[in-house]
């Protein structure tokens, strides 16, 4: 009877050692997904920022003053194809911010301030991002950000 005690006590610890096992392998794996999903969220964020950035600086460079909505619209409908492999990111953020974009355009806000009113940007990312364009050639070369 002994023996079969000691034998199931030995099972019961090899077990317990293997969940633990188990248990630590998993947080650590949970965690390694945490950071890839935050990466991968401020690459996305980055890209975003660089692009509304650029968008609007662009815009409010071809625009002459006192452009009537129509005409803002009409840049706004061909910044995108300056984009490349941005493109479809780019008129996806056109298509959601549209009134906004006008608005924006129609009010001569800075890029910088505009994007940050549009959340795609934060406050430090806008400041920092002085060459926009340039943000996304890099980000296209070393393939930070790979479609959406």
């Amino acid at each position: 009877l002994r023996s079969l005690v000691g034998s199931e006590m030995c099972i019961r610890d090899r077990y317990q050692r293997r969940v633990r096992g188990f248990i630590i392998t998993m947080k650590y794996i949970a965690v390694f997904v945490l950071i890839s999903l935050l990466a991968s969220y401020t690459a996305a964020q980055s890209v975003g920022c660089s692009i509304c950035l650029f968008a609007v600086g662009w815009c409010e460079n071809e625009l002459s003053e006192n452009s009537t909505q129509q005409e803002i619209e009409q840049l706004l409908d061909q910044v995108c194809s300056l984009l490349g492999p941005f493109e479809d990111q780019c008129d996806q953020f056109i298509n959601e911010n549209l009134p906004a974009l006008v608005q924006i355009l129609q009010n001569e806000e800075p890029p910088n301030v505009a994007c940050v009113q549009l959340d795609v940007c934060s406050s430090i990312e806008s400041k920092s991002s002085k060459k926009p364009l340039e943000n996304l050639a890099t980000m296209a070369k070393t393939k930070k950000f790979k479609g959406h």
